[in-house]
């Protein structure tokens, strides 16, 4: 693969990386679960934790990013698809078929664990693969059934990606 080959499997459209709380306001994504997922510490399991947020550069990613030899991230879980509670069984059993995934697909990967501010919401149990490609992350989306995950890029704020389904709703139509 070229290098630009390579640089474009990681490229997301602008409008497609939501960094700010309102760029989400056209998605028909519930606007109350927008607001939960900006409101949330996605934590990085390393020698050193990292907690990251959307929209907020942080130095301790980008170190580990660097550290890991990574220029890319995926956040990402099985848990609760659609935002829909399930039970502690079924989420650990969903979240342990995604870690066999990534095996199958020599993914390299750190745990991770996605936790709400205010602890209303009840941790999730996910993964930070490292290097992932666009086309996985829309997979990953698609086949767990992830409202959105939050994609990491070295030099840059952590942003939402949105299922391709809240994607293509959000885009205006031309006739």
């Amino acid at each position: 693969m070229t290098r630009d080959a390579a640089n474009a499997a990681h490229q997301w459209p602008a409008r497609e990386l939501l960094t700010d709380k309102h760029q989400g306001l056209a998605s028909a994504l519930d606007p109350h679960l927008l607001e939960a997922y900006w409101r949330t510490d996605y934590r990085v399991s390393a020698s050193e934790p990292v907690i990251m947020r959307i929209g907020t550069r942080s130095a301790a990613m980008d170190g580990l990013l660097t550290t890991q030899d990574a220029r890319f991230a995926l956040f990402v879980t099985a848990w609760n698809p659609r935002s829909r509670p399930l039970s502690v069984l079924e989420n650990a059993a969903r979240q342990a078929e995604l870690i066999r995934g990534l095996q199958a697909r020599n993914a390299r990967w750190l745990n991770a664990l996605g936790a709400h501010e205010t602890g209303e919401w009840p941790a999730e149990e996910s993964v930070f693969i490292l290097d992932p490609t666009v086309l996985m992350a829309d997979r990953l989306m698609t086949e767990w059934d992830q409202n959105a995950v939050v994609w990491v890029e070295h030099g840059k704020p952590p942003a939402l990606v949105l299922h391709p389904r809240f994607r293509r709703a959000a885009m205006p139509r031309v006739f």
